[in-house]
């Protein structure tokens, strides 16, 4: 499986082998989860793979003790407000690094990872770990500690915070 690299003197397309021709970039769109995506579509550009950019919504926790029609309105509103919030950061990704979809899912953000991986057939997951939420790991465990055992490729984890990733030259 032969892929692409750009040559930055020739502006040509060099060929060179890896295997890698999907991947998967989870997001919860704040602005560490973006800079990660941003080091996935550079990632991707370099082995000429699609990148996919996922977000996996839930209802905020708040919204369970809201009743009424305001309450319903509110949620379609940030239902769609976050639809559109992933529709057009996919959209500015797709024009700085190239092939690029977005997938908007609704259920629980691991479960959905490791379908979504499964269902578009993905070579790589490019994650981004939290180190702030140490209580919770303690506590329950880590999603990405579950997706590292199950999903059905390789996984690399990024630190949101450690690293801003401008170029991969």
């Amino acid at each position: 499986m032969a892929s692409h690299v750009w040559d930055r003197q020739k502006r040509e397309r060099v060929r060179f082998w890896t295997g890698v021709q999907r991947i998967l970039a989870p997001t919860d769109l704040t602005a560490g989860s973006r800079s990660v995506v941003k080091y996935a579509a550079m990632l991707a550009a370099r082995c000429a793979a699609q990148l996919t950019v996922l977000h996996v919504y839930r209802e905020p926790y708040n919204v369970a003790y809201l009743r009424g029609s305001p309450a319903y309105a509110w949620i379609e509103w940030h239902f769609h407000d976050t639809k559109n919030a992933l529709e057009s950061f996919g959209k500015e990704i797709g024009e700085r690094y190239g092939d690029c979809r977005t997938e908007f899912r609704v259920g629980i953000p691991c479960e959905e990872i490791i379908k979504a991986a499964q269902d578009l057939r993905i070579d790589m997951l490019v994650i981004s770990t939290h180190p702030h939420k140490w209580f919770r790991r303690l506590v329950s465990g880590s999603d990405e500690e579950e997706l590292l055992r199950r999903m059905p490729c390789p996984v690399l984890l990024v630190h949101e915070d450690k690293h801003s990733f401008y170029s991969l030259n």
